[in-house]
């Protein structure tokens, strides 16, 4: 029996149906020249209207090569084009990117890999006003870090191009895309695991003060207080504090004094910049020996504050995002891949048995 349509889906139904006429097409080379179905017999026999079938077969071959003549439509295996270029899209701006290691790390990875591949890497952002959105074409393959609008990714995927996502405030539960995620809950697994070997009974999570809070700082977080009560250690919301992005020194030695007055012996930071704040801060009142810290995310600055750290691999991310998209568009259409990039943990010393 043929797939069907799931009506209370959100996907749109012409979504749905380009992915099942996709799904139908011949594995493997014993043919290259593919009859697709017509408008009519789609639209008779998966319930729909002619106008959506219309949109399934024109999104279709918006992806793959079509062509028509007298006799229907064909799909041509052997007319696939080559990719030669690949859009490296980032929300903001380039000195935001320049800004954060993580990011262009991730950046000079996957720039790396594409030349490997005889593919240019173009650096894009979306922006406030969208107009990247405005020139995109069906044949670009999109390298997307870092977005959190779920409605700028699905016009992006409506327009058909080779989608991957990285650090992105979706699911890839098969919408359509490819992604790459940090193993967050790994990673606060980690920490937790330190600081219980190292018999800490009372530790603290430092989040981010911010209205709309990061998913990945979420997901860190539940991760954390998760591993922490696997090891007998109670962690409530009151066990979370929030510090600005902005390195300003009365509030940091306020949340210092905070967590050594309420008897926090360690702190794990969803971001390892406030975690460095803080043992700067503590060295410079000799308290050091009162709090263990520990920092997601490794650079510069954490190995010249001999911070310890959960390290993640920035370049492997770029590296398996170049990977995903060429095995993409080898194979003509989006394989749904999804990558979990594991961490591992970095000792400077920050950490110290109670």
């Amino acid at each position: 029996m043929s797939k069907q349509i799931d009506r209370e889906s959100d996907k749109p139904l012409y979504v749905q149906l380009k992915e099942i006429v996709h799904g139908q097409l011949p594995k493997g080379e014993s043919l290259d020249l593919v009859r697709l179905p017509s408008e009519r017999n789609l639209a008779s026999e998966y319930g729909v209207s002619r106008m959506t079938a219309r949109q399934a077969l024109k999104s279709l071959g918006q992806e793959l090569a079509i062509q028509r003549n007298g006799q229907g439509t064909f799909f041509d295996k052997k007319s696939t084009h080559s990719l030669d270029l690949i859009r490296f899209v980032f929300p903001n701006n380039w000195s935001t990117l320049s800004e954060s290691a993580f990011y262009s790390n991730i950046f000079s990875g996957a720039e790396q890999r594409a030349h490997e591949y005889d593919c240019d890497l173009l650096f894009s952002t979306l922006g406030s006003d969208n107009k990247l959105l405005c020139k995109l074409r069906a044949t670009d393959a999109i390298i997307l870090v870092g977005e959190t609008d779920k409605q700028r990714i699905r016009r992006i995927q409506e327009i058909g191009c080779k989608l991957c996502l990285i650090d992105c405030n979706v699911s890839a539960n098969n919408l359509g895309w490819d992604q790459v995620v940090v193993d967050n809950s790994q990673a606060s697994e980690l920490a937790a695991d330190v600081f219980h070997h190292h018999k800490h009974t009372k530790c603290a999570f430092i989040d981010s003060y911010s209205k709309a809070k990061s998913f990945a700082f979420k997901l860190r977080h539940k991760a954390f207080a998760s591993r922490l009560k696997d090891h007998g250690l109670n962690h409530a919301r009151k066990d979370s504090f929030e510090m600005d992005w902005d390195s300003i020194e009365d509030n940091t030695e306020r949340i210092l004094n905070q967590l050594i007055d309420k008897g926090y012996t360690a702190a794990y930071a969803a971001h390892s910049h406030f975690a460095v704040d803080l043992l700067e801060t503590a060295r410079k009142h000799k308290l050091e020996d009162k709090i263990s810290l520990i920092g997601f995310a490794d650079d510069t600055l954490c190995r010249k504050a001999a911070l310890n750290t959960i390290s993640v691999p920035e370049q492997l991310i770029g590296e398996t995002a170049i990977e995903q998209i060429i095995k993409s568009h080898n194979n003509g259409w989006c394989l749904k891949q999804n990558a979990l990039i594991s961490t591992h943990y970095v000792d400077r010393g920050s950490v110290k048995t109670v």
